[in-house]
């Protein structure tokens, strides 16, 4: 399995191919949809996106962590976290 990263570069170059925008347009097209996604996220805690997942926001409660070379506890505060769960299509698409 190929264990490339897939940058904004390539969407955006791949808009342009497929449905026919400028490079400016297409990266014009791609920041709305991720503004649109991280106001959702804040806005909501959780974005859906049909045939893909479900973006949720978690909250995390204070806890003690342990560094692995010396030992050390230290307290990890509180904090938000992402998670992302697929939809079946998309499980089933990556699977074969």
């Amino acid at each position: 399995m190929p264990k490339k990263t897939i940058g904004r570069r390539e969407i955006i170059e791949a808009l342009s191919r497929e449905e026919g925008l400028t490079a400016p347009q297409s990266s014009e097209v791609l920041e709305s949809v991720l503004e649109t996604m991280t106001s959702g996220l804040v806005k909501e805690g959780q974005m859906k996106l049909s045939s893909f997942g479900v973006f949720d926001v978690l909250s995390k409660n204070a806890r003690i962590a342990r560094n692995p070379k010396t030992k050390e506890e230290v307290m990890i505060g509180p904090r938000k976290s992402i998670s992302f769960r697929p939809s079946q299509l998309l499980k089933d698409q990556t699977e074969g």
